[in-house]
Parts: C-alpha cells; sequence; structure tokens
C-alpha cells in the first residue's frame, strides 16, 4: 500500500513537471512569434540578437577597420542604437534565421552639431496685418567643429536611425563663415549686418 502512494506521488510529480516544461515551451515559442513580428515591422529585439552577441561583433569591425580600413570609423560603437534602426535583411536559411544588419560608418574624425532650419513668418511691428518671411529653406546647417567652417544638406535622412543623418549620396561642401557667407550662415551667428546684406525678406499681408 505505500509503495502504491509513492508510485503514484512521483506519477503526479512527473505529470506536473511535464506540464510545467509544456507551459515554459509555449512562452518561449509566443516570445519567439512576437520578436518575429516586430522584426517584420522592422524592430529588432535584444530577445532575438542579444547586447553581448552584438556588442562582440562591433568590437570585431572595429578591430578590423582600424588594421585595415583607418580612415573609417564606426558611428554607434554601443549596441543600443542597433534596436531603433529600422532597416534589416532577414531570410531563413534551413533551420536557421539570418539577420543582417547595416553598420553605419563615417570618415569625419569629429562629430557635428546638425540644425534644422524652421522658416515662419513674423509680425511687423506697426503694421499688424503684415508679415515679413524668407523664401522656404529645406536645408540642413552642421557647423563644423571648429565654427569655422560649415555645409548645409537640401535633404535630411533620418528614416533609419532618429540621430543619424544619412550622407552617402549627399555631396559635401565645406564653406568658411567668414568669406563663404550665406543667408542661414548669417542667421547662425546672429551676424545682422550680413543678415540683411544675404537674406532676401518679403513682406506679405496676412489673410
Amino acid at each position: 500500500m505505500f509503495n502504491s502512494e509513492v508510485q503514484d506521488q512521483q506519477r503526479i510529480i512527473m505529470a506536473i513537471m511535464k506540464i510545467q516544461d509544456y507551459v515554459q515551451h509555449i512562452r518561449h515559442v509566443d516570445q519567439f512569434r512576437q520578436v518575429v513580428e516586430l522584426l517584420l515591422r522592422g524592430i529588432l529585439s535584444p530577445q532575438l540578437v542579444s547586447k553581448p552577441a552584438l556588442r562582440i561583433n562591433l568590437m570585431a569591425i572595429r578591430s578590423h577597420l582600424e588594421r585595415y580600413f583607418p580612415n573609417f570609423a564606426l558611428i554607434f560603437d554601443r549596441a543600443s542604437p542597433f534596436y531603433t534602426l529600422r532597416e534589416y535583411f532577414f531570410g531563413r536559411h534551413v533551420m536557421r534565421l539570418l539577420i543582417q544588419i547595416q553598420i553605419p560608418l563615417t570618415t569625419f574624425q569629429h562629430e557635428f552639431t546638425v540644425y534644422e532650419v524652421i522658416n515662419y513668418p513674423v509680425p511687423v511691428t506697426g503694421r499688424p496685418t503684415y508679415k515679413t518671411f524668407l523664401p522656404p529653406y529645406r536645408v540642413i546647417l552642421s557647423p563644423a567643429y571648429t565654427a569655422i567652417f560649415y555645409f548645409t544638406l537640401q535633404n535630411d535622412d533620418t528614416k533609419r536611425h532618429p540621430k543619424l543623418l544619412y550622407l552617402t549620396d549627399s555631396r559635401i561642401s565645406f564653406s568658411p563663415f567668414i568669406t563663404g557667407a550665406t543667408c542661414l550662415s548669417a542667421l547662425y551667428r546672429n551676424n545682422m549686418t550680413q543678415v540683411h546684406e544675404l537674406c532676401s525678406f518679403q513682406l506679405q499681408e496676412a489673410p
């Protein structure tokens, strides 16, 4: 009688363990489904590619660049920014899920502070029905780290990452603030003399 009770208890324990294993397995399958759905929407999850694994690959790429391509450098040397990128290539090979991550590189040795030019009309003193404005600009102004030169861009391509300015297909021409002044550089430096000389303000009656 005693042996029978012990066997029954062992069977119950084994059944509970199998149920727990099954529930855990279902949970893992559901988590994998969720991260794959995020990947289909262009979002990489740390549950799919862990930060330590990504960090190891970044360190290997940086070492390779330093040895064979010293003029290039990683823009992001930490894993976190790659989880906010929005461009991945992935596919299945047999039983493996392959994910290709684009690693942004740069040849610039210094960081740049980028300013977006926002144009809006300004009321005219003494003439409440009129506003003055500049012709519309869709330009990005980025002073160099020395604040001696600057460059402008017509397109702001940040779709890959909110803090990444994609410049591969852009032609960058540095201009000196002193001899290459424009309306934008004058506004940036708050040089009122150059603003009056270089900016073409227009007067428009408000509707």
